[in-house]
């Protein structure tokens, strides 16, 4: 029970960090986004 406990919990790390890798980099990306164009309208 404890093998199979762990290798699930290994699965699930093994799936979910490459996901939430990926949601923290389209946040910054779209944080950044709205940051230059701010800058951007600002400067007109």
């Amino acid at each position: 029970m404890k093998v199979n406990v762990a290798s699930a919990v290994k699965n699930i790390v093994n799936w979910a960090f490459p996901l939430f890798f990926w949601v923290v980099c389209c946040i910054l990306f779209t944080m950044i986004t709205e940051i230059t164009v701010q800058r951007l309208k600002n400067s007109y």
